[in-house]
């Protein structure tokens, strides 16, 4: 029995020294494929990030506030005749826009009828006024006449009872005292008589002066009336219709047939956000770039300012007024040619200089980040320490708009702050940096920032989208 299982017990063997080898091998090759765990002095420190520095300065930021609305002429009067009439005399060129002067003749009505009028007033006037004449004459004559009767009918009275009384003491006869007492009765008659025609004839005078003065104010009207038939510019400025009256043309009288537009200034409507408000005044200086005139600017000032805040839009009603005499210039100083005035109506861009912000801390948008939704900034702290400059992070708040094409910061930092301009995206609270040389100074950012107004419009702090 023996001798038969002698094979099988050397192949179980062999299979055993081979398992044994293949046990070893893997057991080798786990250990020596794990990785060694790294030693605490080997690992690395945080990456030094180079960025570069601008130490921040107080300095006055010109607040720009931009807007739009529509230039009109800062008057428009209508045109009419008060007297209809058909039309003899029209200025020239109405049909073009005519510029005229305060003052002159635009259309004329005939006044044929009113003058024919006005010579039958002249004749009434110079009958009423012989009349009154010949009155006053006659006047004086009777004032005289009565005066001489009243003063008879004294002495008549007088002789009367000089009479009556030597009657009384039988000196006289009672026929004698008869005849003083009809003949003061007779003086007495005729001096009543003198006394009414002297009230005739004032009131003679009278009539003839109230007939005078209803033909004088006769003739003030047709006169009136005259002079209305010339229409005439009330103020210097152009000529607009739709439709140019012509010689031989009936007008009805008050009915417009054109209009003049104030040459003299264009005035624009602006909406200005309630939190850029108080920072204008009536003297405030006024910018407009008309979109039919490009590249020309108009100078004014603001002239009006509203008394209400729209609860809607959160904004104030500005006006602003542009002299026809203020200067046309181009952003390149180029004058624009004045034989092309703007049109009423056009729209413009506009931009009003309000008060400046004064020791403001202003930087670039570029300079700051946005964080969680929040506006942060990085500074260079603990510079002089051991372990060398970190960035730290400050949250900060700044003035609504975009003012110079920056922002005017509000917290978050003070002058004399380094404020870290470069790789921002890579910095965060304690990372440590490295300050190039060269930076940290900038003359620019130690007065105003400078800024071509109107050149880019949309950068304002009336801006919506910034707010």
């Amino acid at each position: 029995m023996a001798p038969e299982h002698h094979p099988k017990r050397i192949v179980h063997a062999c299979l055993a020294v081979v398992l044994l080898a293949v046990g070893g091998l893997g057991a080798r090759w786990i250990v020596h494929s794990t990785p060694e765990p790294a030693r605490a002095e080997g690992l690395p420190g945080p990456a030094v990030i180079a960025v570069e520095v601008q130490a921040l300065r107080p300095m006055e930021v010109p607040r720009v506030i931009s807007g739009t609305g529509t230039l009109e002429a800062a008057a428009e009067a209508a045109l009419a005749s008060e007297i209809g009439g058909r039309v003899v005399f029209v200025a020239e060129d109405l049909a073009n826009g005519a510029f005229l002067e305060e003052g002159a003749e635009i259309l004329r009505v005939d006044t044929a009828g009113l003058g024919a009028e006005l010579e039958a007033q002249e004749t009434t006037i110079e009958l009423s006024q012989a009349q009154l004449t010949a009155a006053e004459t006659d006047l004086t004559a009777a004032t005289k006449t009565l005066a001489a009767l009243e003063e008879r009918c004294e002495l008549l009275r007088s002789e009367e009872e000089r009479w009556l009384d030597l009657s009384k003491r039988g000196m006289a006869e009672q026929a004698r005292v008869d005849l003083a007492r009809n003949q003061r009765l007779a003086a007495d008659v005729a001096a009543s008589d003198a006394s009414r025609g002297l009230e005739g004839i004032r009131s003679t005078i009278n009539a003839a002066r109230l007939q005078v003065k209803l033909a004088e104010n006769r003739r003030a009207v047709l006169e009136t009336k005259r002079s209305q038939a010339v229409v005439r510019a009330p103020f210097p400025g152009r000529f607009t219709s739709e439709s140019v009256p012509t010689l031989g043309t009936t007008l009805a009288p008050l009915v417009p047939f054109g209009a003049l537009l104030d040459g003299r200034a264009m005035r624009l409507v602006t909406e200005v956000h309630e939190d850029d408000f108080a920072a204008l005044s009536d003297r405030s200086l006024a910018l407009a770039a008309p979109m039919s005139r490009p590249g020309t600017l108009l100078e004014g000032s603001v002239t009006g300012l509203g008394i209400r805040v729209d609860p809607v839009t959160r904004s104030v009603r500005v006006e602003a007024l542009f002299p026809a005499a203020s200067p046309f210039e181009s952003p390149d100083n180029i004058i624009s040619d004045f034989s092309a005035p703007v049109p009423s109506g056009s729209f413009a861009r506009v931009e009003l200089r309000g008060e400046p912000f004064r020791d403001a801390i202003w930087v670039p948008e570029s300079w700051l980040t946005y964080r969680d939704g929040q506006a942060v900034c990085f500074v260079v702290a603990d510079e002089d320490q051991e372990g060398g400059a970190v960035a730290e992070l400050r949250h900060v708040e700044f003035v609504s708009g975009l003012h110079e094409g920056g922002r005017v910061i509000a917290s978050g930092l003070a002058p004399g702050d380094r404020l870290i301009t470069s790789s921002l995206q890579l910095l965060d609270q304690g990372a440590p940096v490295r300050v190039l040389a060269g930076t940290g100074e900038d003359s620019s950012l130690t007065g105003s920032p400078n800024r071509n107004a109107v050149e880019t419009p949309s950068q304002s702090s009336n801006d919506g989208a910034n707010r």
